[in-house]
């Protein structure tokens, strides 16, 4: 009876049937996630690797190698909502430079003006 008791246990009572080792799949960095509006205007590539996102307001690599789900993660921290915030109400550069440009035209036009007139 012994030698029955040990064939029914050989016959796979012991081992794990359908416990399939998982494949690890690491999600890769989607450039179109940048033109979704809540990646819109801080999200780019990382150097860092393709498993990685890059946030520019708050100037940090995130790991996206679980998913996107790291990316609205990331929008949820209180830190990086008032960084994005922060940049929203800062003017931009070109904002800034076109300005500049555009005082220098009307001082030049004024000077050109009022050199005319001297004569």
């Amino acid at each position: 009876m012994d030698s029955d008791s040990d064939s029914a246990d050989s016959g796979g009572e012991g081992t794990s049937y359908g416990l399939k080792k998982k494949m690890k799949y690491s999600q890769s960095y989607k450039s179109d996630w940048e033109k979704e509006p809540r990646f819109t205007g801080w999200l780019i590539k990382s150097q860092k690797g393709k498993n990685f996102g890059f946030c520019k307001a708050c100037n940090k690599d995130i790991n996206i190698s679980s998913g996107k789900d790291s990316l609205i993660k990331h929008t949820q921290r209180k830190i990086h909502e008032q960084n994005v915030k922060s940049i929203k109400n800062r003017p931009s550069m070109t904002k800034f430079v076109t300005d500049t440009k555009r005082r220098q035209r009307a001082q030049d036009t004024k000077e050109d003006t009022a050199g005319g007139v001297c004569s």
